[in-house]
Parts: C-alpha cells; sequence; structure tokens
C-alpha cells in the first residue's frame, strides 16, 4: 500500500515537472524566446508561434518516453534499485528538455542573426529609481514564526532527551521502515536544528534577495512592465515564506519521530504530501505569473516602438549570464521562472560556494 502511494507522488511530481518544462516557452517573457532577446512583435510572429508549438510537441513526446520508461523500471526492479530508477529517470528528463532547448535555442539564435530582427530599433535599458521603494516582498519579520518553531523543538527534544533510543533512524525505505541508523549523542539527536537553522537563514537571505534583484523592465510598455514584476515578486516572497516554515516543521516532525513511534505510513503520507505542496504551489505560480509577472494581466499603458536592450553576448546557451562589467548579483532567468547568477561576479560565486556548503552539511548529517 505504501509503495503505491509513494509511486504514485513520485510520478505526480514527474509529470509536473514535465509538463513545466513543455509549456516553458509560453511562460518565458515575450521579449525572450528560447533564451534569445528578441523584439515583441516578433514573438507573436506566425513562425515563432510554430516554433514554440513544435517545441511542445517535440517536449511532450520525450516526456511520454521518459515516463514509460522510468514507470516501468520503477515498478519491475525490487528496492532499493526501483528508487534508483526513478531518480536516474528524472536526471534524464531534465537532461534530454536541455538538448532539446538547446536545438531550439540556436535555432532562433542563427534565424535572429540572418532575419537582423534588431536592425534599425532603438535599444534601451530602463531603470526605475524608486522600485526599490515600493512594496516589492513580504516582510523578514514573518521569519519569526518558523524561529519560533524551531526553538519549541530544541526545548521539547531536550525535555525529552532520556526517551530518546540508542539507536536513531535516519533513513527509511518506500514501506517508511528505517533502514538506517545512528548512534544517540547531541549531534544526531539535535541535527535537525541545525539544518533548521541553516535553511531559516538561507529563507530570509532568499526574500531578501527578490526584492534588491536585478531590474528587467520591459521598454515598450515600462509601466505595465513594473507593476507585473511587483506582483511576480510579491507572490515568490510569500511562497518562499510559506514554504520556508513548512520546511521547519518537517525537521520538527523528524525529531518527533526520534521521541515516539510514529507508524510508517503516517510518516510516508506527511512526507509526500508536504512534496507535493511545493511542487503544485510552484507550478501553480509559474502558470498563473510567468516568469518576471509576465502572465499578470494588466492593460497597456505607455505602449512604444522602442526594445530592451539586446543582452545575448553575456547569456552562455542563453542559461547562464556572465558579465563580470554587471554589479548585479542576481538577475531573471531567461528560459525558466525565477532567478539567477551573474556568474561573472565574484560575490555570486561565494552564494553558490555557500549553498553548497548547506546541501553538503545536509547530506552528511543525514
Amino acid at each position: 500500500m505504501t509503495f503505491h502511494i509513494t509511486l504514485f507522488m513520485n510520478f505526480s511530481i514527474f509529470l509536473l515537472v514535465g509538463l513545466l518544462y513543455i509549456f516553458m516557452p509560453y511562460l518565458t517573457r515575450k521579449t525572450e524566446s528560447f533564451g534569445i532577446s528578441v523584439p515583441e512583435e516578433i514573438y507573436h510572429s506566425p513562425r515563432m508561434q510554430k516554433i514554440r508549438k513544435d517545441y511542445t510537441k517535440q517536449a511532450s513526446i520525450v516526456v511520454l518516453i521518459l515516463f514509460v520508461i522510468t514507470l516501468y523500471f520503477s515498478i519491475t526492479l525490487t528496492e532499493p534499485m526501483n528508487y534508483n530508477a526513478f531518480i536516474a529517470g528524472l536526471i534524464g528528463l531534465l537532461v534530454a528538455l536541455f538538448v532539446l532547448y538547446l536545438r531550439f535555442h540556436f535555432f532562433v539564435k542563427n534565424l535572429k542573426q540572418k532575419e537582423q530582427w534588431t536592425s534599425g530599433k532603438k535599444q534601451v535599458a530602463m531603470v526605475d529609481t524608486l522600485f526599490r521603494k515600493r512594496n516589492l516582498t513580504y516582510s523578514n519579520k514573518y521569519f519569526i514564526i518558523p524561529l519560533v518553531i524551531i526553538l519549541i523543538s530544541i526545548a521539547f527534544t531536550a525535555i525529552n532527551y532520556d526517551l530518546i533510543g540508542d539507536q536513531i533512524p535516519m533513513q527509511y525505505d518506500f514501506e517508511g521502515n528505517p533502514t538506517n541508523f545512528r548512534e544517540k549523542s547531541p549531534a544526531s539527536v539535535f541535527w535537525p536544528n541545525l539544518m533548521q537553522a541553516l535553511m531559516l537563514g538561507l529563507f530570509v537571505f532568499i526574500n531578501s534577495i527578490i526584492a534588491k534583484a536585478k531590474q528587467h523592465i520591459n521598454p515598450a510598455d515600462p509601466e505595465k512592465s513594473i507593476r507585473q514584476n511587483e506582483v511576480f515578486r510579491k507572490k515568490w516572497s510569500g511562497f518562499i515564506i510559506i514554504i520556508g516554515t513548512l520546511m521547519i516543521l518537517m525537521f520538527s516532525y523528524t525529531q518527533l519521530t526520534f521521541i515516539y513511534t510514529i507508524p510508517p505510513l503516517t510518516t510516508v503520507w506527511i512526507m509526500m504530501i508536504f512534496t507535493l505542496i511545493v511542487t503544485i504551489g510552484a507550478v501553480y505560480l509559474t502558470i498563473t505569473v510567468g516568469q518576471g509577472g509576465s502572465r499578470v494581466k494588466i492593460e497597456d499603458l505607455n505602449a512604444s516602438d522602442e526594445i530592451d536592450r539586446d543582452l545575448d553576448q553575456y547569456w552562455k546557451l542563453g542559461q547562464f549570464y556572465v558579465n563580470p562589467d554587471d554589479p548585479a548579483i542576481f538577475i531573471e532567468k531567461r528560459f525558466g521562472i525565477g532567478w539567477t547568477l551573474n556568474l561573472g561576479n565574484k560575490k555570486g560565486w561565494l552564494f553558490l560556494v555557500g549553498l553548497l556548503i548547506i546541501i553538503a552539511l545536509g547530506i552528511y548529517f543525514e
């Protein structure tokens, strides 16, 4: 029973991720197609519409084939090989879709050069000096709630320390049964609180970055673009706060399993529901808001013929931004939702190293 629940949850996530990438060309800004900067009228042209449809069809075939293959091996193989098959299938899906994206990226890039889409057009880089004074995110004060949860977890675990067994479960199989144990010690008992503190700091930092990340204003209709971007940042800020709080709660639940005997099925359900909430929430925001708020319905305000400055030379493969002359650390993705790092900025690399350290600590203490 538990195996079937886990299988259903895993492949629901597989399909949601696949669908997100299938329709990604319709979710990005209308001034960018497959990582290439384009005038908005080109985005709406019949030719570009056909290119997007071709990508969607081919991506759908890729997702369907890998879904069937991964599902087959996940059902027929025994544990833990079935779980490894699912992870391999998910990674294979992301790699295959990236390769497909590259094919369309280079096609659009060559088409742009051949037809000189930006020739004769005035390119403008716009900055709103009052942008930072707008209400772009929810206050970091909301993170007081998960902080209180952490302090309560520490106190409750300390009070009930003697109730914890000599062997602490660290990993579970598909049925929710523990498969790996660690000797009881303050380090093994309180490692969830260390991870909670690290994640809390990370989520506070991300929420702050959402407000400070580089502006991306469409010169063709700057006021509309600014309003859309406000909605985009505010909604993702709220999502970060909610998900951060839920993740802190998950680690507190983990500590409860050290103290109390909780049915394996209950643990599986809680873990799977949490994963689905995160995935469905991210997909819902992506579809309804779009990159930079591009899908937020706001009427045209002050449209003009100007286009955004062409920065294709700094976008390697349309995905990786490398511009040492740009002081910004975080900028909006061109193909995808959210923000990415300026890999030409040393501070961007420091953030990446810090994130990898947090992940490594989580794996080490798991």
